[in-house]
């Protein structure tokens, strides 16, 4: 059975205005409860907009070579996490559409119509409009399971290792909507 838990062990200060993330996150998977540590943490911006803070957690040591560390962040075989807090009100339907025109530019035609089924039926769950400091969790287990939490909530969880690639690509592929080395600043 899949019991799935996270919380925080550290309160971090505010920094420059934006909330900082925790360095560890607690999860519970397979009975066992993991630690998984903090890589960085950057603010996706749009034009002069900030839209959310995020971090990135992970399980594990991670193995890469010199210019090899995004894609080993995506091959790593470990539990991962992606915490995002908005930093602006944006409706179910803008959250949405930010996230299909990521998954659309960080895979091919022919994997993104592999993946569509999947992608349609995550954006489903995308059906609550966030708020200011709406906190939403996208996390990533071995068996190829990517669970997605609102307001501390799970609203999906797709078993497709390909899509959860994908999405992870959406922050950590060549085409990356933020500042990628800032999410593995602390390796």
């Amino acid at each position: 059975m899949l019991l799935t838990t996270a919380y925080a062990d550290v309160t971090s200060p505010e920094r420059s205005g934006e909330k900082q993330f925790s360095d560890r996150v607690q999860v519970e998977y397979a009975d066992r409860e993991w630690t998984l540590v903090q890589t960085g943490q950057t603010v996706r911006r749009q034009y002069f907009l900030r839209i959310y803070a995020m971090a990135h957690y992970l399980e594990g040591d991670l193995h890469a070579t010199p210019g090899s560390t995004y894609r080993a962040i995506i091959d790593a075989p470990g539990i991962k996490q992606i915490t995002m807090r908005f930093l602006r009100n944006l409706s179910a339907d803008q959250i949405q559409q930010s996230l299909a025109s990521g998954l659309r530019a960080s895979a091919g035609a022919e994997q993104y119509a592999r993946i569509l089924p999947d992608v349609e039926r995550f954006m489903r769950a995308i059906n609550d409009d966030a708020r200011r400091d709406t906190e939403f969790v996208l996390r990533w287990y071995p068996d190829g399971t990517l669970e997605s939490f609102y307001r501390g909530s799970r609203i999906s969880s797709i078993r497709n290792a390909e899509f959860a690639s994908v999405m992870w690509s959406i922050w950590f592929g060549e085409n990356s909507v933020v500042d990628r080395a800032a999410l593995v600043e602390r390796l």
